[in-house]
């Protein structure tokens, strides 16, 4: 493993893969399996519009991208590696050992401590995040707690602290989610919940997962009902999960020896991220089978389902609403679309990669950036449209 981003993209890009193989693949448990409905789940029409979606996805906007990065300046050959890492500042990075599995713990070894200038760019962005009249770069500032100057349950009683002021929805959830991750909680998470969450972000349908996972484990038949409810009439479905990455992208200095640092926390707040997972095994377990005979349920399904496909930020949430079909009506349709465009986005590379470390470094800042403004479900289409696979 050539450097410390690596390894922990690597682990990052693992637990999401995780995540989106259990949710797609995984049996519900301990629900007893269901058989689909006898039905014919690949009719003409519905196999049509999907060939014609995939056909969509897979023709790029500009056939020419690749073959004018090439032919760029400078891009004909790589400049040498030793001072690129340097101007970049790579060559102060930490260096780890191949992570391995101990005593059934991944363990990852440091062979070499950071740089001087790697240490203070971290810092420089920090005190940057801290300064910000904006809400959401102060709290991802504490989220990170670059330098550990506080214990985890400190760190998490920051957040809720600027969450209880706040009315940023982005704010809410980045505390909801803290105060939910396993360990010790701090007090004040007992005053964050999943209806506040929706009261600052009217018509997202994300905080309506938590509410119906919390009426399901406090055995409340009504909060249930109303947690379907709203998630039925719910206009999108907005995880926020990439804005954290993307804050640090949006704050990258003009100095470029701070790049790989700042890199570094970025891909840092991705694994934070994938480690929040959502409770969507509970939802998918009501809708199984036409809801169990209950055919308004079914219709609050379906209409979830829809939403979630096509108004999300999140390769996750599609992939939920494909399996939510599937368990509701046995229609796989959506699912195939959704594996589709996991496998392309997996294909899909820049035509920086390959010519300098330090470019892949902007090229991943580029996509952080990009991930956050318009989300990940767009930036994937995005990427898999502009580059051509030689």
């Amino acid at each position: 493993m050539r450097q410390r981003t690596r390894a922990v993209l690597a682990v990052a890009a693992i637990a999401v893969a995780l995540l989106a193989w259990w949710l797609v693949r995984a049996p519900l448990s301990p629900q007893p399996v269901v058989q689909a409905p006898d039905i014919d789940i690949d009719p003409p029409a519905m196999r049509a519009r999907r060939e014609a979606a995939l056909a969509l996805a897979l023709t790029p906007d500009d056939p020419w991208t690749f073959a004018e990065s090439l032919a760029a300046p400078g891009a004909a050959s790589a400049p040498d590696p030793a001072a690129d890492k340097a101007r970049c500042g790579i060559d102060e990075r930490p260096q780890f050992k191949d992570p391995e599995v101990r005593d059934g713990v991944l363990a990852v070894d440091q062979t070499a401590a950071a740089g001087a200038h790697y240490l203070a760019a971290r810092a420089r962005m920090d005190a940057a995040l801290r300064a910000s009249t904006d809400p959401f770069d102060r709290a991802v500032a504490d989220w990170l707690d670059v330098g550990q100057m506080r214990s985890s349950t400190g760190r998490v009683d920051a957040l809720v602290q600027q969450a209880v002021a706040t009315s940023s929805a982005k704010v809410y959830a980045l505390a909801f989610r803290a105060c939910l991750v396993s360990g010790p909680a701090p007090a004040s998470c007992a005053a964050m919940s999943a209806r506040h969450w929706a009261e600052l972000d009217p018509g997202n349908g994300v905080p309506w997962l938590y509410a119906f996972d919390a009426g399901r484990l406090a055995n409340d038949s009504v909060a249930q009902q109303e947690a379907v409810a709203q998630l039925a009439a719910a206009r999108r479905y907005d995880d926020y999960r990439f804005a954290p990455a993307g804050v640090l992208a949006a704050h990258a200095p003009a100095d470029e020896h701070d790049l790989a640092a700042v890199s570094d926390l970025s891909v840092e707040a991705i694994g934070r991220s994938a480690s929040e997972v959502m409770p969507l095994s509970p939802l998918v377990a009501v809708c199984a089978n036409q809801a169990g005979g209950d055919s308004a349920r079914a219709a609050q399904c379906q209409a979830i389902s829809d939403a979630m496909f096509d108004h999300t930020d999140s390769a996750i949430l599609r992939s939920m609403a494909g399996m939510l079909q599937f368990r509701t009506t046995g229609d796989n349709a959506r699912r195939d679309i959704a594996h589709a465009e996991q496998a392309l986005a997996a294909r899909s590379w820049s035509p920086a990669t390959g010519f300098s470390e330090c470019q892949e470094e902007r090229e991943l800042m580029k996509l952080m950036l990009r991930t956050a403004q318009v989300g990940e479900v767009e930036a994937r289409r995005e990427q898999s449209r502009k580059f051509v696979t030689p």
